[in-house]
């Protein structure tokens, strides 16, 4: 990209949350970040002097910009992880191997089962999230667990189990 190109560019970026990736000459995405202010975050890469060698190499090969704006912060979170997954950018190193999001999971069986998974393996059950914080979510489902008489047995038990006997399960 020409600088006057980039400068161009740069202004037409919105002052909004949203997700910015970064493509080479060949138009393969390179780097995949995300912004609570697009034009402030991705300007940062061709003012600051004080950039890493990895930041410089990145900046030397970008070609292109593309922008996806979202409605909040969190969101572009999501979407920056589900971005990095599917195009496994060469610059973004770390994120690809982070662990996914949580998700609720409610198993497809006839007494399902409530749990915190982070894949969707099974195609019968019920997904929902993703969901940021982990720790709350896990909170969630134990409130959930202790209002709730569902079951909790991983697996179905030939007699009443222990929930049961407690008040906590209809078995």
């Amino acid at each position: 990209m020409t600088p006057e190109r980039i400068r161009q560019k740069l202004k037409s970026l919105p002052p909004a949350p949203g997700v910015y990736l970064m493509k080479d000459a060949g138009g393969d995405v390179i780097y995949i970040g995300k912004a609570a202010n697009l034009r402030q975050r991705v300007s940062c890469y061709f003012r600051a002097n004080d950039l890493g060698p990895k930041i410089v190499a990145l900046v030397r090969k970008i070609e292109d910009i593309d922008t996806i704006g979202t409605p909040t912060e969190i969101d572009a979170l999501l979407l920056e992880a589900q971005l990095i997954r599917k195009f496994a950018p060469r610059y973004n190193s770390r994120a690809k191997d982070d662990k996914s999001f949580p998700f609720i999971k409610i198993s497809g069986e006839d007494f399902p089962l409530l749990t915190v998974t982070r894949r969707k393996t099974d195609r019968h059950a019920t997904y929902y999230g993703p969901f940021t914080d982990a720790g709350l979510l896990r909170e969630a489902v134990r409130v959930i667990n202790t209002i709730f008489p569902i079951r909790k047995c991983v697996t179905l038990p030939d007699s009443a189990c222990l929930y049961y006997h407690i008040g906590q399960c209809l078995a």
